[in-house]
């Protein structure tokens, strides 16, 4: 349902992105036309517009409506002009130093009077003759008609068509700014790709702080960041397992090391059962753990009943030397048997002697 919702917001703020792009193409050819051609009646008329269209950025209402200030200046309907200054002031406070022309520097001393808001003309009552009302001058002292007392008169100041121009090229550069910020942000939330698209967002928010209308990107980069931190929850527990696999298998192949390296198995798989208590596979490496200390344990025994057998075997063989290198008696040589002494050794015959000759006459001839 949330990823519903996400879907129909983006498409909406895709949406007004586009609409405000178009705004944005005729608020910057209008801006354009009236640097081209300064005061073009159709121009001011849209200008006018766009000055009341609240849905419009300050930036533009602003400055349109001080360029049309500047309009009713350059007409020389000054207490037009002051109203509107001040109309501007109060509605956009936070934009300050717009119209930089004064009224005064469109007056210059009145060329008819010389600045003195009276001239001499021609007394029209004597009519060349004295009378009281000239007394005899002939010339009267009457209020200039070109300045009517004021002693200046309007002329319009280069500066009124300088702040206008230089309002207008503001004006085109919030535009392209506006567009700017319009493609960049319909890139940004149309971008399928999480990472670029919170990369993209971050782009927007930096490289236009002081706009008031981000917080359809704000909100869309939020959302984009829970579904980042979502992906690297799910990249971490991927891994975490992928790496518990390889450790799992390792400890498995411990069931075929040799039997000197048993207890270093044993020791392995009770230090990576320590640190980590929930392994998935935990009931199977308990099992191979008892295996192999089962092994370890059968092999000691082994051990130590041969090394008791030989000890045993040790021992006997020890005992039986003693008791011969102890026990035994010297053997003494025994002298002839009595009466041989008497006998005559001369006379004495081998009873086998004869047998041997015999033997020995046989295998001769034989030979031969």
């Amino acid at each position: 349902m949330m990823k519903r919702n996400t879907k129909v917001w983006v498409w909406i703020l895709l949406s007004t992105c586009q609409i405000m792009w178009v705004f944005a193409g005729s608020q910057e050819e209008l801006f354009t036309t009236l640097q081209k051609t300064p005061w073009e009646a159709k121009s001011m008329q849209a200008l006018q517009t766009l000055m009341r269209n609240e849905r419009e950025p300050v930036a533009l209402r602003s400055r349109a409506m001080a360029i049309c200030s500047l309009a009713l200046l350059r007409q020389g309907n000054t207490n037009q002009f002051v109203k509107a200054s001040q109309f501007l002031e109060s509605t956009f406070p936070e934009e300050k130093g717009l119209i930089t022309v004064s009224i005064a520097e469109n007056f210059e001393n009145c060329s008819a009077c010389s600045g003195k808001g009276r001239r001499e003309v021609p007394c029209p009552a004597c009519k060349g003759k004295a009378c009281l009302r000239c007394k005899g001058t002939q010339v009267i002292q009457t209020v200039c008609t070109l300045c009517m007392g004021t002693k200046q008169q309007f002329k319009l100041s280069p500066a009124v068509q300088e702040n206008a121009l230089r309002l207008l090229k503001e004006g085109v550069d919030i535009c392209q700014k506006n567009l700017r910020f319009e493609k960049e942000s319909v890139v940004a939330l149309a971008e399928k790709d999480n990472a670029k698209k919170v990369a993209l967002l971050e782009a927007v928010l930096s490289s236009f702080p002081e706009r008031t209308d981000l917080a359809p990107v704000q909100k869309s980069l939020e959302e984009a960041k829970k579904i980042r931190e979502v992906e690297l929850a799910r990249k971490k527990e991927r891994e975490r397992r992928e790496k518990e696999e390889r450790e799992v298998e390792r400890l498995r192949g411990l069931r075929e090391v040799p039997a000197a390296e048993r207890e270093a198995a044993i020791n392995a798989i009770e230090t990576y059962l320590l640190k980590n208590p929930k392994c998935s596979a935990q009931n199977e490496l308990e099992e191979l753990k008892a295996e192999l200390t089962a092994k370890v344990a059968l092999r000691n025994r082994l051990i130590s009943s041969a090394l008791w057998l030989v000890g045993l075997c040790g021992g006997f063989a020890f005992i039986v030397f003693l008791k011969v290198m102890i026990f035994s008696k010297k053997i003494e040589r025994s002298g002839p048997l009595p009466g041989m002494a008497r006998i005559d050794k001369n006379k004495f015959t081998d009873p086998l002697a004869e047998e041997r000759e015999k033997n020995q006459t046989r295998s001769k001839q034989e030979g031969n």
